[in-house]
C-alpha cells in the first residue's frame, strides 16, 4: 500500500512516469509473498519492476542446517569441505530462486532487478565456541579462489534470466561471527585479496556498468 502511495507521489511531482523506475520489493523464493506484493490492490500494473534478495542461502543452525549433529560436525570441516557443501545445497539453492523469481517476474510483467545479493555463509548459534570456529572456515571459504570461481555463475546465471541492476550486500566491510559480507575486508584490498570482489569486478566491466573500486 505505502508503495502504491510512494508511487503517485513522485509521478506527481515528475509529471509522469518516464523518469522514473519504480521498485516493488519482495522476498527471493517465497513465492507467497511475490503474489502478496505484486497482486495487492494489483500493484503490479502501477510498478516497473521486482527487486529480490537472490543470496546464496547458508546460515548455520537455521533451517535445513539446524540438525545439531550436523553442526557440531561442521565445525570441524575443512575448507574444501565448507566449499563443497556450500556450492551443492547454496550455490543450487540461489539459481533456483533466481529462476523461480524471473518466472513470477514475467507473469506479472515487471523486470527483475537485485537490491541485495552474494554469499550468505554465517553461524547463527547459542554455542560461542561453535559459532567462532565454524565462522573461521567461513572466513577462509571467503577468501579461497573457489568463492571467486562460484562467483562468476552466480552472476552469469542472474544475466542470463535477465535480471538488471544487482547490488551485492556489501562493499567494504570487516568479518566478524556475524558474517562475512563485504567484498573487500579493508578499504585498499584488491581483488587479488579477494576472489569474490576480483569476480564481481570482472562482472561489472563485463556489463559495462561503471565501477567504483573500494
Amino acid at each position: 500500500m505505502r508503495s502504491l502511495e510512494i508511487f503517485r507521489i513522485w509521478e506527481e511531482v515528475f509529471g509522469g512516469r518516464e523518469r522514473l523506475i519504480r521498485v516493488l520489493p519482495v522476498q527471493s523464493g517465497n513465492a507467497g509473498v511475490i503474489r502478496g506484493v505484486c497482486g495487492f490492490r494489483e500493484a503490479h500494473r502501477h510498478a516497473d519492476a521486482m527487486a529480490t534478495a537472490p543470496y546464496m542461502p547458508y546460515t548455520v543452525g537455521r533451517g535445513r542446517l539446524a540438525d545439531p549433529a550436523l553442526v557440531v560436525e561442521m565445525a570441524g570441516w575443512s575448507v574444501e569441505r565448507v566449499l563443497d557443501h556450500f556450492e551443492a545445497h547454496a550455490f543450487s539453492n540461489a539459481l533456483h530462486q533466481m529462476e523461480g523469481d524471473k518466472a513470477l517476474a514475467d507473469e506479472y510483467g515487471l523486470a527483475m532487478i537485485a537490491y541485495e545479493g552474494g554469499q550468505h555463509m554465517v553461524a547463527m548459534l547459542r554455542d560461542a565456541k561453535l559459532v567462532q570456529a565454524i565462522a573461521t572456515t567461513m572466513h577462509a571459504a571467503n577468501r579461497h579462489p573457489r568463492m571467486g570461481g562460484l562467483y562468476r555463475p552466480y552472476f552469469a546465471r542472474w544475466r542470463e534470466l535477465g535480471g538488471g541492476t544487482f547490488c551485492h550486500f556489501s562493499s567494504v566491510g570487516g568479518w566478524s561471527n556475524h558474517g562475512a559480507w563485504g567484498l573487500a575486508e579493508y578499504y585498499d584490498s584488491t581483488p587479488a585479496d579477494s576472489p569474490k570482489l576480483a569476480a564481481l569486478l570482472e562482472t561489472a566491466a563485463a556489463w559495462g556498468q561503471p565501477v567504483a573500486r573500494p
